[in-house]
């Protein structure tokens, strides 16, 4: 019976989330060049520590799989513009690193988007961007 330690865990968290900022959530819709795979991809922003957590959902799917923030490198630092960096996610599924997206931005802008497949290492480049609806919903090309 597990279900009644939920309760007092949930209003234990309550206090940390008091002290959060406002948070947003960046969805972005990528496919790869023959549009036969589309992902979405969803961050979410804490206004004052940065980026929480972020997940993805094939067009296929129905669930999201979670993905873990590890860490951002800058690629290029431009004189008086944002600079360019690349982001890393890692997939988790059932506990495990299971593969790596990899973002390339520059301020608001997305270069690249990539995916990388832990067991084969095949690498799939889904840069193509689609636009989001009114809804909040990927319009996939």
């Amino acid at each position: 019976h597990m279900h009644k330690y939920v309760a007092p865990l949930l209003l234990s968290m309550i206090p940390t989330l008091a002290h959060a900022g406002v948070l947003s959530v960046d969805t972005r819709c990528f496919s790869n060049a023959k549009n036969t795979i589309n992902v979405e991809f969803r961050a979410y922003t804490d206004s004052e520590i940065g980026w929480i957590g972020a997940q993805v959902k094939y067009r296929q799917s129905d669930e999201f799989i979670p993905l873990a923030f590890k860490g951002t490198e800058t690629l290029r630092e431009v004189p008086d513009r944002p600079w360019e960096f690349e982001h890393t996610w890692l997939e988790i599924l059932d506990g495990k690193i299971a593969g790596q997206y990899k973002m390339v931005s520059q301020g608001a802008v997305i270069y690249a988007f990539t995916y990388t497949s832990k067991r084969s290492g095949k690498v799939v480049d889904i840069s193509e961007q689609s636009y989001i609806d009114e809804d909040g919903a990927c319009t996939w090309n």
